[in-house]
């Protein structure tokens, strides 16, 4: 399949206000098969001729994937129109279907799985209470998408787990770098940390003797399709247990899982051994609170799990008042982009008469009310509070990040803030106004970009035989005049590649084009002069893998920020980009 290829003076106009809409098809795109007996560039010329780009030709199939002009609604619509014209075999979307062998919501053999009514809301009647149909997160029919996070690691902290319980004991962590040996493996300073630890005891079982923490485990983790009890969000996972107390919390220890979770530690610097590798936690479940009091302390802790890229969900709160208005609750109120912070809904697809909201503080609602979830004795009961609607969003987040390991903290959570049930009941009361909808989360995930080479870099860019990495510009210096070399190499195949560059605004000065010292507008854009603009370069221009440039002369003194954008729909943002390079022309 061709990638479009473009390079531009200046991404960050292109990166920003990027995101998914989660439709029954993908939006912008029509499958179309024309009449055999008109040959191939008879076919792709009656296509573009009505504003149509290829993205791929099924040459054996003799159909067509095109990506139809932006100002094209009710795809759908155009589609039959299309397929009414006689030349015309067939036109409709690129609609999603389904996996996991159904045609249809996927229900687990789990005998309690009926009264799970957060993944499956049937209006069955809950505790005394009739729920609303579709009053839940879609998890049936995620499931047809996946089911298994065992590749996410859910970290747990809380008051421990019953971590022999049937329904979790085949999906606790098991820490590879540290077995049970009596020695201190990988260098963290804890003995045998095989499941996780005990902050409070400091030792190796965290074991839960309140029973929060086994209720909470239950939401995001219970074995699905076993044949006993209920089913979790995630049907496999692998949930590292973080003990920071029994019935109440220490921050202090809070604080040490918090540290733990995205990288166990290790030695300090000053000579000594690195510290070991990250443990890879792609969510950390908090479903506890603070006063202002512990702000300090716990900002830090979250801000830590920022940087490693780990996904926060936190609980808003049972004061049942709003979090803006007074009902202050750390770290719920921080506004770091990986802390996801939780209402609860009940099962008529309302506001729980005890969770706490906030417009600004609150992300999203999930189902936290009556939730059927494991036991410290072994067994089953209801359990009600954001503390439980925290962890129905971390068993999402493990599933999207399960789907697509290479989405940042900042695009799991945008898919599901944007692909939720937008809810009156909660207009207002939250950041989405929404419901979690998991499937349409899932739907939405875009599949991992092939690893090509190291860091996901799809192409190369170098100029003068110097290059960045994809995080870091390389900067090169050169004189006005001078002739410069600029290579461009794709690790995709067929990809159209055309160069422009002059005192036309090819991007216009609204759009990101740089301005040189004299207050030329400066391009270095891989897009086809004839088309006039880089939106239509697949339609004529030629394909390359890789492509130099020699005696490439700036005739001005000009700073340049050069970078490669491969337009891509297997990312979030639709593109991917190169190494950087800064070239500063004197």
């Amino acid at each position: 399949m061709s990638e479009i290829i473009k390079i531009a003076l200046s991404v960050t106009v292109l990166l920003a206000g990027l995101g998914v809409a989660q439709e029954a098809f993908v939006p912008g795109q029509l499958l179309v098969r024309m009449d055999p007996a008109l040959d191939d560039q008879e076919q792709r010329r009656y296509l573009e001729a009505r504003g149509m780009s290829v993205r791929m030709h099924y040459t054996l199939l003799r159909m067509w994937w095109l990506d139809c002009p932006g100002d094209w609604q009710d795809l759908e619509a155009r589609g039959e129109a299309l397929a009414a014209e006689p030349q015309v075999l067939f036109a409709h979307p690129n609609y999603y279907g389904w996996r996991v062998g159904g045609t249809g919501p996927v229900i687990p053999n789990d005998t309690e799985f009926a009264n799970c009514w957060g993944l499956n809301n049937t209006g069955q009647n809950i505790q005394g209470t009739p729920g609303v149909n579709d009053a839940d997160i879609d998890a049936p029919e995620a499931w047809c998408i996946r089911t298994d996070a065992s590749a996410a690691i859910i970290a747990v902290v809380d008051s421990g787990c019953l971590m022999n319980h049937a329904d979790l004991v085949g999906n606790i962590w098991v820490n590879p770098a540290d077995p049970v040996n009596g020695i201190d493996d990988d260098g963290n300073g804890l003995v045998d940390d095989v499941n996780g630890w005990d902050f409070l005891g400091n030792d190796n079982n965290p074991e839960d003797n309140d029973g929060h923490g086994t209720n909470v485990t239950g939401v995001c983790s219970m074995t699905g399709n076993n044949g006993i009890g209920g089913a979790g969000v995630c049907w496999q996972s692998t949930v590292m247990v973080l003990k920071d107390g029994d019935t109440i919390p220490q921050v202090a220890l809070s604080a040490a899982a918090f540290q733990y979770a995205p990288a166990p530690g290790g030695a300090p610097g000053g000579g000594g051994p690195p510290p070991p590798p990250p443990h890879g936690v792609a969510v950390l479940n908090f479903s506890s609170g603070y006063s202002q009091a512990a702000q300090a302390t716990m900002l830090t802790a979250v801000q830590a799990c920022q940087a490693a890229g780990v996904v926060i969900t936190n609980s808003a709160g049972n004061g049942g008042g709003s979090i803006e208005g007074g009902n202050l609750d750390v770290p719920a109120e921080f506004t770091e982009d990986n802390l996801f912070v939780i209402a609860a809904s009940q099962n008529g697809d309302g506001r729980a008469s005890f969770s706490d909201y906030g417009a600004i503080s609150v992300d999203i609602a999930a189902p936290g009310e009556d939730i059927r979830t494991t036991t410290r004795t072994g067994g089953y009961s209801y359990a009600s509070g954001t503390s439980f609607s925290a962890p129905m969003a971390a068993g999402c987040v493990a599933l999207i990040r399960a789907q697509n390991p290479q989405l940042s903290h900042t695009a799991v959570i945008s898919l599901l803030m944007n692909n939720a049930d937008v809810l009156s009941p909660w207009s207002g009361l939250t950041v989405s106004g929404a419901r979690i909808n998991l499937h349409a989360a899932l739907q939405a995930t875009p599949p991992p970009i092939p690893q090509y080479q190291t860091n996901s870099v799809l192409a190369s860019l170098d100029v003068n035989t110097v290059s960045g990495t994809q995080f870091t510009p390389a900067s090169v210096t050169t004189t006005v005049g001078a002739p410069n070399t600029i290579t461009f190499f794709s690790f995709l195949q067929g990809n159209a590649w055309d160069l422009g560059y002059g005192v036309a605004p090819l991007i216009p000065r609204n759009a990101g084009a740089l301005l040189s010292a004299d207050g030329q507008i400066v391009n270095l854009d891989l897009t086809d002069p004839n088309a006039g603009t880089w939106f239509n370069v697949m339609q004529t221009s030629p394909p390359f893998q890789n492509l130099t440039l020699t005696n490439f002369v700036f005739p001005v003194p000009q700073g340049v920020s050069a970078q490669m954008i491969i337009v891509s729909p297997a990312t979030l943002s639709g593109i991917s980009l190169s190494q950087a390079v800064r070239l500063v022309v004197q």
